[in-house]
């Protein structure tokens, strides 16, 4: 009963997490640099774009599996 109860739980929690999408900003020899991660799209996007026209330098988002998510333009 205990094992089921065990693992019943690790299904949830495993369900339970949440994405991750990581803010890259362009430097000047045309590779990414990781800024910062985040767990919700939105504001993912709302940061990048703010930051993107605070510096002047293109940023993207991508997810986990390194999916191009976005790509921002100052």
């Amino acid at each position: 009963m205990k094992a089921l109860l065990l693992s019943l739980l690790l299904l949830q929690l495993a369900a339970m997490a949440a994405d991750r999408y990581r803010i890259q900003v362009r430097n000047q020899f045309g590779g990414w640099q990781q800024y910062q991660t985040v767990h919700h799209l939105p504001t993912a996007s709302i940061s990048a774009q703010r930051r993107a026209v605070q510096t002047g330098k293109q940023h993207r988002i991508i997810d986990e599996d390194g999916n191009l998510m976005e790509l921002l333009y100052p």
